[in-house]
């Protein structure tokens, strides 16, 4: 205690002599001394979207949102920024190796609070993140662009905007001088809904002698619930193979190519025939999780795949009813799809025979993104002609619709006419409309 007291008296001593150039202490030496200490100011900051530059933005929301100005509603696993000015207010020239590092907390009242934990912002695991941006290449030296009130100041010292690190690169010799740091920044999965958290920087964890005179706060948005849309679809003769690759028609029928009974190289559908229905869900709103959804496929005859009709699921591959699932013995049902085929897919489901299916074997993001089913199923139907159209269900028991349903979402199929559907020398009607004179096409 004796010799603590000893060393204390004597920093002490040299603090004050210090001044008059009489002692040179240690660079250690002068962090343990007051005078020597410096005194760092948290004070303007801006909120953005992470769009462009750091010249090219100019706001949260599209510009809504000023300097100095906290923000609601993020959604998660979305990118925003956050710019905060710091500034050295204690005059002393010792390079005191400032690095500035972002922290958060979770319903902090003030930057100062003592009550909350507060976080290192982390690029992993944690429920505010840096997160990668496509607009540029980290580390970026930052420009003076906040609006600083005391105009005549302190000189600006180049921070950096960063979407890979924390904290930033040590500012070296900051005396009396101010300075700007931009993080791109994620609230993740595992984040409050509807809560806010504020944001601080510390001297690499530090916060002696700071003051928060400004204190950003960006408060998640409520709840997002997942929304399945029914997207793109398309017909392909089966395969031996978990991806066929041969369209149905002649020439191929392209995506949401309608299988219509003419021309007759459309090859319409026979009693006995089976086909391969490749089709896509989008997924927005929220992030869909593995192993989340399961799917029934249900079938319509009708014209107007809208009309708001009964939908009747497909068969069992044993079963009786007009469209039942085909058993391909060379591809094993359930399976999840190796790859994907169709214009805009994202992620993979799976190849069935059956249903319900498993669920979503992957991750599928509400950026969006669409993911991509195989469905094997035969007519079973008589031998006139038909129109039917598909959709897929949410298995929840029984079979909900999806979300939603693009118009041209639904794979169409037309059978092939019989003897009592042709009329007037071959002219004849499926499910209602005329199409024509089948032996001339």
């Amino acid at each position: 205690m004796r010799m603590t007291k000893k060393i204390l008296l004597r920093l002490s001593f040299f603090c004050l002599v210090f001044g008059f150039g009489l002692i040179v202490l240690p660079k250690d030496a002068y962090a343990m001394c007051p005078c020597a200490r410096a005194y760092l100011l948290e004070e303007y900051w801006f909120l953005d979207d992470e769009a462009g530059d750091q010249n090219a933005v100019s706001g949260w929301n599209s510009g809504a949102t000023a300097q100095d100005t906290d923000i609601t509603g993020v959604a998660k696993e979305t990118n925003f920024r956050l710019r905060i000015e710091t500034q050295e207010t204690n005059g002393n020239d010792e390079d005191f190796d400032f690095l500035a590092q972002l922290e958060y907390a979770e319903s902090a009242s003030s930057c100062s609070d003592t009550g909350v934990t507060w976080y290192p912002v982390s690029g992993v695991s944690a429920k505010v993140i840096y997160s990668t941006s496509s607009n540029f290449t980290s580390p970026v030296a930052s420009s003076e662009r906040l609006i600083v009130s005391d105009a005549g100041g302190p000189s600006f010292v180049a921070g950096e905007i960063v979407d890979d690190r924390n904290p930033t690169a040590d500012k070296g010799a900051y005396v009396d001088q101010d300075s700007e740091d931009e993080w791109v920044l994620q609230f993740t999965a595992s984040a409050a809904n509807e809560t806010p958290y504020k944001f601080r920087i510390t001297d690499n964890g530090s916060t002696t002698n700071w003051t928060y005179a400004g204190c950003p706060t960006a408060t998640t948005a409520v709840a997002a619930t997942t929304t399945l849309t029914q997207n793109n679809w398309q017909l392909y003769v089966d395969a031996a193979a978990l991806n066929p690759s041969d369209p149905w028609g002649n020439p191929n029928l392209g995506e949401k190519g309608i299988m219509t009974s003419l021309p007759i190289s459309n090859d319409p559908l026979d009693r006995g025939d089976n086909i391969r229905l490749r089709m896509t869900v989008q997924v927005s709103g929220a992030t869909l999780a593995a192993s989340t959804e399961d799917f029934i496929l249900q079938y319509r005859e009708t014209n107007d795949c809208t009309d708001g009709g009964t939908w009747t699921d497909v068969d069992t591959t044993a079963g009786s009813g007009i469209w039942k699932f085909y058993d391909n013995t060379s591809v094993t049902d359930d399976t999840q799809l190796a790859t994907t085929i169709l214009t805009g897919s994202d992620k993979v489901g799976r190849y069935n025979e059956s249903d319900p299916t498993s669920t979503n074997p992957v991750e599928v993001l509400f950026t969006p993104e669409d993911f991509e089913w195989d469905w094997n199923v035969e007519y079973n139907g008589n031998a006139e002609a038909h129109t039917y159209c598909f959709r897929m269900a949410i298995n929840d028991g029984g079979a909900s619709p999806l979300h939603a349903y693009n118009a041209t979402s639904y794979p169409e199929v037309e059978t092939r006419p019989g003897a009592g559907d042709q009329m007037r020398h071959g002219n004849f009607f499926t499910t209602n409309v005329k199409r024509g004179f089948s032996w001339a096409d």
